[in-house]
């Protein structure tokens, strides 16, 4: 199959299905977003995109998925909920450290 016809083969089921054009190879950003959003290995994904490294790949990627910056955010909450119980003056002086005092309080 050429190329051109799988574009325009995609164009048609986008359109029959009311959704607006869209570049075929937005079908491999699809892709990999999902895939790092179900915790696929980034190793995993890197190689079948073709790209150099593993932080290419990340740099194009990472950014794009509000879900894996949630998540993250989520994680990172929950582990200084950990300290927080334990010492939060350890906590506090991670937030000054970090010129963000406003997120101390949040914890």
């Amino acid at each position: 199959m050429t190329k051109s016809t799988l574009a325009n083969a995609f164009q048609r089921i986008l359109k029959n299905d009311g959704l607006p054009p869209l570049p075929i190879h937005s079908t491999r950003h699809t892709h990999a977003v999902l895939q790092m959003e179900a915790g696929a290995d980034m190793k995993y994904i890197q190689e079948p995109l073709g790209y150099g490294s593993i932080s290419n790949t990340s740099d194009v990627y990472f950014h794009i998925s509000k879900k894996i910056e949630k998540d993250r955010m989520n994680k990172f909450e929950e582990h200084m909920k950990m300290y927080l119980n334990k010492n939060p003056l350890l906590v506090f002086l991670f937030f000054v450290s970090q010129g963000n005092i406003y997120n101390f309080f949040w914890c």
